[in-house]
């Protein structure tokens, strides 16, 4: 899929900035399934539910990463705002007038 992701310079720093946090949280958690595996008795990893738990974690991590990094190539940065338009983090108000008829 090729879908555009629109961001303007704020959104788009978020979204690094999510990128940063992924990548910290997945080596956060690749240090937890360490510590499950050495404290297991026996060979680490068979039959040690904590550490197949942070094995799947780290996979869900590591897919959500890929996924924001492969993104990347997929942003446009929005700078120019017309006031023609409404663009991206515009906030618009409504007012609605009824007829007296209705």
């Amino acid at each position: 899929m090729n879908n555009k992701i629109y961001l303007d310079e704020e959104g788009y720093k978020e979204y690094l900035k999510e990128i940063e946090d992924l990548k910290q949280e997945f080596n956060n958690k690749a240090k937890g399934g360490t510590e499950a595996a050495e404290s297991a008795i026996g060979d680490g990893w068979h039959d040690n539910f904590d550490f197949e738990e942070a094995k799947k974690f780290e996979y869900s991590l590591s897919y959500k990463l890929k996924k924001k990094i492969a993104n990347l190539k997929n942003i446009v940065i929005l700078k120019n705002k017309s006031n023609k338009y409404i663009n991206i983090n515009d906030y618009i108000s409504l007012t609605l007038i009824y007829d007296e008829d209705d």
